[in-house]
């Protein structure tokens, strides 16, 4: 009698165990079963995972085809992935390259889905590969390449474009990796107003030197005038190297 009372106590409490959602352990199959709910929610979060990975790789692909590889799909905004039952996708939408643009993702069945999408604009910008002081003399080679979202490198100077023979200095201090601005080098300045310049003049075999002032600031290459000190007669030459100056005539 209390054999059959202890078995149906048992019955009682797997009977309930099972009803209460709880998972219950067969003996010989050597798993716990899940409650069917709970399979189904697992199964439908896997499945929207997969279609939101599907979406964003379509949204990437579509972006690439339009504007290059320098492009960057930075966040996607959309609800009710499942509306999509296909797994072929298309995408249609004009592309923004600031704000949001509003892109339509479809099946091959037809279902349509609206996604906003931020998408950045990439280009190439130079940045310094040390740090730098303001007033160095530099070269090309204290520079390399970096994409930024175009926002990011407005007014960037093209380094490729820069003559570093013509003595190019900083205009400010330059940290390591940040862009260099349009205003950030300059030329450097071969002589400044009110410096002594060597004038140099040829004719045929003749040449002749004599000490000029300079009037103003000017680059090498540029065409000055200088000052004779004791004559106050105004001189024209171009700068040359080593703040010397060549009489043009």
């Amino acid at each position: 009698m209390k054999a059959l009372f202890a078995f149906c106590a048992v019955l009682l409490l797997l009977g309930m165990a099972s009803a209460s959602g709880f998972p219950v352990f067969q003996s010989g199959s050597g798993a716990i079963q899940q409650p069917a709910g709970s399979q189904q929610a697992a199964s439908a979060g896997a499945a929207t995972s997969r279609m939101d990975s599907a979406i964003t790789r379509a949204v990437q692909d579509y972006v690439y085809r339009q504007m290059g590889e320098l492009a960057e799909v930075e966040r996607l905004m959309y609800q009710g992935a499942g509306v999509l039952k296909g797994t072929t996708l298309s995408v249609a939408g004009t592309i923004r390259t600031a704000g949001h643009s509003v892109l339509e993702v479809s099946d091959q069945y037809g279902n349509a889905l609206q996604v906003r999408a931020v998408i950045n604009h990439m280009v190439e910008a130079y940045v310094p590969v040390r740090n730098i002081t303001r007033g160095e003399v530099l070269r090309e080679g204290d520079f390399r390449r970096q994409l930024f979202p175009a926002t990011q490198a407005r007014n960037a100077m093209d380094i490729g474009e820069t003559d570093f023979a013509s003595h190019i200095v900083s205009t400010r201090n330059l940290q390591e990796g940040q862009i260099v601005r349009t205003t950030d080098l300059r030329r450097e300045y071969a002589v400044q107003r009110g410096d002594i310049v060597e004038v140099i003049y040829r004719h045929d075999r003749l040449t002749l030197s004599m000490a000029a002032v300079a009037t103003e600031r000017a680059y090498l290459g540029d065409v000055v005038r200088l000052k004779n000190p004791s004559s106050g007669r105004i001189l024209t030459a171009r700068l040359l190297q080593g703040k010397k100056a060549e009489i043009i005539y």
